[in-house]
């Protein structure tokens, strides 16, 4: 009786541990929740790889200095943003970063106060796509209306 008593608890311990320990978490479809796109901003260090303005592309072409090509942006939590000049800078005098500052405003615009491109930059530019490589923004630079292209560094 012991026995046909001690083999029974010890299967249904068993039971009880294989049960419990195989059962996988089940993550409902309506619990996954997209990236907001703050998030999505701030989940990298950015850098222009495009610069449109009037259908053609001139990030690579000589208007654009080598020096500001290597500069990234960090959109950081608080709405602070640190543009970094990179390895390359225009001037041995220039501070290796500045900070200025972002906001997503509604759910297509960005607000940016910086200095983009050695002008200062205090707008807002319209939110053309973003994922978590990519971010397009359409903005007045310089006078000119431009489509500015950020990559994930």
């Amino acid at each position: 009786m012991k026995t046909l008593r001690l083999t029974l608890i010890t299967s249904l311990t068993f039971c009880a541990l294989f049960f419990t320990s195989c059962k996988k978490d089940e993550i409902k479809e309506e619990d996954k929740k997209e990236p907001t796109k703050s998030e999505l901003i701030q989940a990298n260090i950015w850098m222009i790889t495009s610069l449109k303005t009037g259908g053609f592309d001139v990030w690579n072409t000589p208007f654009v200095e080598i020096c500001q090509k290597d500069n990234t942006m960090d959109f950081q939590t608080n709405d602070r943003l640190i543009v970094d000049e990179g390895e390359v800078k225009c001037s041995d005098d220039d501070p290796q970063t500045t900070q200025g500052e972002w906001k997503i405003i509604g759910d297509t615009k960005l607000y940016l106060n910086i200095l983009l491109l050695g002008s200062p930059f205090n707008d807002t530019a319209d939110i053309v796509s973003i994922s978590d490589t990519k971010l397009v923004i359409k903005a007045n630079l310089m006078d000119l209306d431009g489509e500015v292209t950020f990559s994930k560094k």
